[in-house]
């Protein structure tokens, strides 16, 4: 059905389309200078409010569908509310209480989490879009029937399918910064935005319908969020990662909008109907039996409504946020209870009171100009909260004042008639909780430093009484040995064993320090020339344990910190070595290995030793975790854990594969192009000599 509209009214709808294009491409050339950089708290919070909005949003569309059965709404229905639950996990997910419950870090669980709730809402709009497309070209009417238990079972599987994949399952990473689009698979879910936007604009519903209008400035929103916003964010909490976040909430709301015109349009045309009815039954005596029929008829239906009108005044009135919605003169005309909570006020006292009895007096008496301004070019915005603007504050009865943030949306009832809906959300505790939490992370910082200083000085002074314990040990045994029978020689032989174990200890503890305060400069590093040298330095070691190691040819050249990559082979095949010279089976062979990936290099270090159980893969990385005694394999434990953070540092992964009694294979990978704060934190570090 090709909808005919006023030509007029066509091109101011196309106008504004192009204009909020215009605005969003002006808003991310602005973004990508911004140094902006959120954290957790602010990421939980936004996506909070984004989970109460997709609810709302998703009853608010059901209740339309069971009003006046149309297909779109009972797709938009389901879509939203297996949305708010996917933005709800995704929201449960920031939080540290969960990193160990989830197989994968949060740097990856995080943006996958957020891609699976976009995606799954995307489809379900591009699906929603080809479903009436299908009625209408078969010549059916769009709300032909569709089966509601297909529909809500299809979404309910999807939304548990994609948290058992998430809490199971490890995750790829996220980012991708060697590309030019650091997130690429942002663009999964704008192809299904952007299927569902042309395909509601070819069918031109939005020509006259207010609905399908917000519907596309909903779709615009989605769309060019995923495009231009978080397809271009590069780490977590940057400012395109939080500009997508709240393009997120203004479609939410523009959608809310559009389904709020839609219940007051069918309100509307249901009091039509009744003043119509009432007209006919006063025209003859004749059509008395049939209009009472009529009217019956009519009187049930606006009964089911006033049934769905309560339906929806309690969900305005449960909302935890609260609602205030004023008329073109500023005076209030709804509330809910969180409003009368927050504010003081009854309701009574709120009604027909101009807005500004809720803004603190130093600011109110401009706000009839910013209104005024705002009616003029009037947009669903997001204010306060956090973000990059000027706080907000709002004022209770009692005078006092606490700080809010503030969703905006713009109902249109007709080209003379405009409302403004706000929902405030006290952000008192939010504020109190982040200041206290920028406290403890300073504090926390300073506290690290102190320790790290600490281990690294206490290091180097009990190296002098080690030295001096050594050397009058060693003394006494060159020259007072025939003065101890054999066992006093075992306890002076003991003391010189445990001054070794201690020194090893202590020079391990400075390289782990070391590793993690100096930074050395990236440079090109052939490492065939590295690990000869590696060799060079093991050299005794490797002829004393009888190890055959195995270089191949085709090492690559990469940019890398030397001194640190000298630091993980060394203890990978000093490891290696180690654990294959009591191999019984055979001779002990080390072989070194590489395979290039498509952004990584990964090399590998084999060897033919005892092999560990699967069950301690994990906690060989720890700091002096070791599985034997020292009496049966020498070491303090530190070697691993010093690969470990050199390759953290290096912004790769490091792995073991192995089996008890089959010998081990430690893969790590470092990636083709270091990451921009890895290269930015490979200035040089003058650090303290040892």
């Amino acid at each position: 059905m090709q909808v005919n509209a006023r030509p007029q009214k066509v091109r101011l709808k196309v106008i504004r389309y192009c204009v909020l294009c215009a605005l969003l491409l002006i808003a991310f050339l602005i973004a990508r200078k911004m140094e902006w950089q959120g954290n957790k708290m602010l990421h939980s919070l936004m996506e909070v409010i984004a989970t109460f909005l997709a609810l709302i949003v998703g009853i608010l569309a059901l209740i339309r569908f069971y009003t006046k059965k149309i297909n779109i709404f009972l797709f938009l229905g389901a879509g939203f509310l297996g949305t708010a639950l996917l933005d709800g996990y995704h929201a449960l997910v920031t939080s540290a209480f969960f990193d160990l419950y989830f197989p994968s870090p949060p740097t990856s669980l995080i943006p996958w989490s957020w891609v699976a709730s976009r995606a799954f809402l995307s489809f379900l709009m591009a699906l929603s879009w080809w479903v009436s497309f299908q009625a209408r070209r078969q010549g059916g009417l769009p709300q032909a029937h569709v089966s509601e238990w297909f529909v809500f079972t299809g979404m309910g599987a999807a939304t548990l399918l994609s948290f058992f994949f998430f809490a199971f399952y490890p995750l790829p990473r996220a980012y991708y910064p060697e590309l030019f689009f650091g997130r690429p698979e942002e663009f999964v879910p704008a192809i299904f935005f952007g299927i569902a936007l042309l395909g509601y604009l070819k069918m031109g519903d939005w020509r006259e319908d207010a609905f399908h209008d917000w519907l596309i400035i909903s779709l615009i929103v989605g769309f060019m969020g995923q495009v231009m916003f978080m397809s271009l964010s590069f780490r977590l909490f940057d400012t395109m990662f939080d500009a997508a976040h709240l393009l997120k909430k203004i479609s939410y709301i523009c959608m809310m909008q559009g389904l709020f015109i839609a219940m007051f349009d069918l309100f509307k045309q249901a009091e039509s109907g009744e003043s119509d009815l009432e007209r006919a039954l006063e025209g003859t005596q004749a059509a008395t039996l049939q209009g009472w029929k009529d009217k019956k008829a009519l009187k049930e239906e606006q009964g089911k409504l006033d049934k769905q009108k309560k339906f929806f005044e309690s969900v305005v009135e449960s909302s935890p946020n609260g609602i205030v919605m004023v008329d073109g003169k500023n005076e209030i005309i709804l509330v809910n209870q969180m409003t009368e909570a927050l504010f003081g006020y009854a309701r009574s006292e709120l009604l027909k009171q101009p807005v500004e009895i809720l803004i603190p007096h130093q600011f109110s008496k401009n706000h009839p100009k910013h209104m005024k301004a705002f009616h003029k070019a009037p947009s669903t915005r997001m204010m306060g909260g956090g973000l990059p603007k000027r706080d907000i504050f709002a004022m209770r009865k009692d005078g006092s004042e606490f700080p809010v943030e503030i969703g905006l949306s713009v109902i249109q009832r007709d080209e003379e008639e405009t409302f403004v809906m706000a929902m405030i959300v006290d952000i008192s505790e939010r504020s109190a909780t982040e200041k206290r939490l920028e406290e403890e992370r300073k504090a926390l910082e300073k506290s690290n430093l102190e320790l790290d200083s600490f281990v690294y000085t206490a290091s180097h002074d009990l190296r002098a009484p080690l030295r001096g314990i050594n050397s009058f040990s060693k003394f006494i045994e060159e020259d007072y040995a025939d003065a101890f029978d054999d066992e006093g020689r075992d306890y002076l032989a003991r003391i010189r064993r445990g001054v070794g174990r201690m020194t090893q200890l202590i020079d391990d503890l400075l390289t782990l320090s070391r590793v993690s305060r100096q930074k050395n400069p990236y440079e090109a590093v052939k490492i065939t020339e590295l690990i000869q040298s590696v060799t060079e330095r093991m050299e005794f070691d490797l002829e004393e344990a009888s190890v055959d190691l195995v270089i191949p040819e085709n090492l690559p050249e990469i940019r890398c910190d030397r001194i640190k990559i000298t630091e993980v082979f060394l203890n990978l095949i000093n490891n290696a070595v180690k654990f294959s010279r009591k191999n019984k089976e055979g001779d002990a062979k080390v072989v070194i290995s590489y395979e290039e990936k498509e952004e990584n290099h990964q090399f590998s270090v084999t060897d033919n030793g005892i092999g560990i159980d699967p069950k301690y893969h994990e906690r060989i990385f720890g700091i002096f975790q070791r599985l034997h005694t020292n009496e049966e394999y020498e070491g303090t434990g530190a070697g691993l854990s010093i690969v470990k953070r050199v390759i953290d540092d290096h912004k790769g992964q490091i792995w073991i594969a192995s089996e008890l009694g089959k010998g081990a294979t430690f893969h790590f990978e470092i990636p083709k192009k270091p990451e921009a704060e890895c290269m930015e934190n490979s200035k040089t570090i003058t650090s303290r000599e040892e």
